[in-house]
């Protein structure tokens, strides 16, 4: 096992506790994508296991933990699709293309932070990201928001 095996595991166990149960596949995969946009952008040095132990700092919602069930469809398929994001070598400060719906990866971006409307919001993420006029409301997934 290397370094990258541990990392791409990390990212999806993680990704799946943060995006609870009954979480679709497409919710979890854009935690993680929001988690790879973090170390892109060199935060915690760009450290994958860092940027995902110092996640509960930048947390808009409570935390929950919630226990990974290995036999759900959705867990599986971001399972399946990790190492899509993982390696993702995409450049987000490209247009979208507007002549076709986009796909998550486009949609998502270059977001690192994720909020669930139907749950309340940390005083931190209302003042440092909800309010700020630096962290736009890129897109949403139903009651899932991303923030730039």
């Amino acid at each position: 096992m290397t370094i990258n095996d541990v990392q791409r595991a990390y990212l999806a166990i993680f990704a799946a506790r943060e995006a609870g149960p009954g979480a679709s596949a497409d919710q979890m995969k854009a935690i993680a994508m929001c988690i790879r946009n973090r170390v892109r952008q060199g935060w915690h040095e760009g450290d994958w296991i860092k940027v995902i132990e110092n996640a509960d700092k930048y947390r808009a919602n409570l935390h929950r933990p919630a226990p990974i069930d290995a036999s759900d469809r959705n867990f599986q398929t971001l399972a399946r699709d990790i190492d899509d994001i993982y390696f993702s070598r995409r450049d987000w400060d490209k247009e979208p293309s507007h002549d076709r719906m986009p796909g998550l990866d486009e949609a998502i971006g270059n977001c690192c932070y994720w909020a669930f409307a139907s749950q309340p919001l940390t005083s931190w993420f209302l003042i440092n990201i909800a309010n700020d006029q630096n962290h736009i409301l890129k897109t949403n997934m139903g009651l899932m928001m991303f923030y730039t």
